[in-house]
């Protein structure tokens, strides 16, 4: 349909895209009551803020009039909000004040509290009287008839998006934004960045909103483009420093989807609306988690705890993490039901099954008590029974008792930052090396540069250095080295320089100190191969069941809550 618009004296052409049924219920045409004209050849002109909020109180009304007998002029009125009546498949909202006449009908509705156009005047409650109208909100374009492959609404405010990203003028004089949380400047910016954005689908949208959304309320409204997802993360109901944080997760989730030209900007933006709220130190924490998996291929987490009323019981968690999909519970376990033996079993099932859903190659860590750290879980078989998954898949213990340590999170954190910025200090510990736990915790105090414990034989196979990797640990060491292996040599009272723990030091500390500390995940895993070729050179022999310790604080896990089982008791009472 072709109709005429008027704008400063022009009269321009117009095609109405979009309109509501033409049947109505007596003087009122069915809800929403709204239509869209695309002007062709449209003149430079200004844009109203839109806004999908339902309207709060003081209004202002325009329109057009011909009480004083000129034709139509412009009339503006003050009005307050008076309630709401449904009507159709909607909801119109009531506003008192003035008398509505002939022609202010199709006048937008200005929400005097946030500066934005809320609605548009439909009808009045009483000719002749000062009882008001009514106003059909902004939100009721969500009603508009559907298209086969068009997306008016997405496309509408887009362009809405876009004019007040590159003309601010409007959001600077709007006395505050729909949500406090968010100043009217960042909400143009924000929502004129992910204009750029391709259309999402409605899933796609959902996924999203559930990941992050701080109280796992469903989104009061349907989620139809990503301008969406800010006012759905604002409406949860969670604490503010919560919600804020939802929406800096939501907005460098979509970082990767934007347009080069826009990539930047919005890395910027989540930078400022980040460091505002005071929440600037979690931002890079998470950049870092970010750019750690995507630099993997992907993280494989497997968590096995013991229970504290049976220790031979154990829980397992598998999670797993990537750049498309985020943090993923893959297994849980309600409660430690496994015996060691069966959840070695649980593990490799559950690996299969992760490793098949994820792809690629990623880093597997077994996050588990020292305990556990002579379990040969890089030797386990999940895919193929000759590969084992230390030689497929870069395979690293992480320790789970100081994951919720406070004590020691400032020592880890620093001696994590020390291995980018000097070379990395190795501690090595020899075979018959005895030092008290005292003493050993003194030596690490005066060497806080010290990031890597590296020892000879197997920690547990001899007591002082299964003490001094507790302190190791302890003091924030993030990286070990050793081989599940005890040194024969020492162990029968007949030691020599060239022991078994001698040769692993001298085969395996160019693995510590050549490279990159990132790079060391590759290095073991290559190492494992050569181990198990046909003719392994003789350096690396006494290198079977090396065990890498790669504990990174800037993607901490969230550890399980202690498991609390009740005490036996039995069903008979005793005689």
């Amino acid at each position: 349909m072709k109709v005429e618009v008027g704008w400063h004296g022009q009269v321009l052409t117009g095609t109405v895209t979009d309109r509501t049924p033409q049947d109505g219920y007596g003087n009122l045409w069915p809800y929403p009551d709204l239509a869209i004209i695309q002007v062709t050849e449209p003149p430079s002109h200004p844009c109203a803020w839109l806004s999908e909020a339902p309207p709060t109180g003081d209004l202002l009304v325009l329109g057009h009039s011909a009480t004083l007998g000129e034709g139509l002029r412009l009339r503006a009125a003050d009005a307050h909000l008076g309630g709401w009546h449904e009507f159709g498949n909607g909801r119109l909202w009531q506003f008192a004040g003035l008398e509505v006449v002939p022609g202010m009908s199709g006048g937008p509705v200005l929400d005097l509290d946030v500066g934005a156009v809320c609605g548009i005047v439909t009808t009045t409650v009483g000719e002749g009287a000062d009882r008001g109208g009514y106003l059909v909100p902004i939100d009721a374009l969500r009603q508009l008839p559907a298209q086969p492959g068009q997306h008016r609404r997405h496309d509408l405010l887009a362009a809405h998006d876009r004019f007040h990203h590159r003309r601010p003028a409007w959001p600077r004089h709007r006395g505050r934004a729909v949500d406090r949380l968010v100043l009217p400047t960042e909400e143009a910016q924000f929502l004129g960045l992910v204009a750029e954005l391709a259309p999402p689908t409605q899933d796609g949208l959902l996924r999203i909103y559930g990941r992050f959304c701080a109280d796992n309320r469903p989104p009061a409204n349907l989620l139809t483009a990503y301008r969406d997802l800010l006012y759905a993360l604002l409406d949860n109901a969670g604490p503010p420093a919560q919600v804020v944080w939802s929406v800096v997760e939501m907005a460098h989730h979509l970082v990767r989807a934007a347009p080069q030209t826009v990539r930047q900007e919005l890395h910027d933006w989540i930078t400022a609306f980040a460091a505002r709220h005071r929440q600037i130190e979690q931002l890079q924490s998470l950049r870092q988690t970010m750019a750690f998996i995507e630099g993997h291929g992907g993280v494989v987490s497997i968590q096995i705890v013991p229970g504290s009323a049976q220790a031979q019981r154990f829980r397992l968690t598998v999670t797993v993490q990537d750049t498309a999909r985020g943090h993923q519970v893959f297994y849980q376990d309600p409660d430690a039901v496994h015996t060691l033996t069966d959840v070695m079993q649980a593990v490799s099932e559950q690996l299969r099954y992760a490793l098949s859903w994820l792809g690629g190659s990623p880093l597997i860590e077994f996050v588990v008590p020292v305990e556990l750290f002579d379990e040969p879980f890089d030797e386990l078989t999940p895919t193929r029974p000759y590969l084992t998954l230390g030689r497929k898949y870069r395979t690293v213990l992480r320790d789970y008792d100081r994951q919720a340590d406070e004590l020691t999170w400032h020592d880890w954190q620093r001696r994590w930052h020390a291995t980018s910025t000097s070379p990395v200090d190795v501690r090595w510990i020899t075979c018959r090396e005895h030092l008290s736990q005292i003493e050993f915790s003194a030596e690490l105090e005066q060497r806080p540069q010290t990031s890597v414990i590296a020892l000879t034989r197997q920690p547990s196979s001899y007591a002082p250095a299964i003490d001094m990797l507790r302190v190791a640990l302890e003091s924030g060491l993030p990286i070990g080295l050793w081989r599940r292996g005890a040194c024969p040599e020492h162990d029968h009272a007949a030691a020599h320089p060239d022991c078994t723990g001698q040769r692993f030091y001298e085969a395996s500390r160019a693995i510590l100190t050549d490279g990159e500390v990132s790079d060391l995940p590759e290095a073991v895993r290559l190492l494992r191969n050569r181990i198990a070729s046909q003719c392994p050179d003789p350096t690396d022999r006494d290198c079977h069941g090396v065990v890498l310790l790669y504990d990174d604080p800037t993607r901490t896990i969230c550890p399980l809550a202690p498991i609390r089982q009740p005490p036996y008791q039995p069903l008979e009472p005793s005689p």
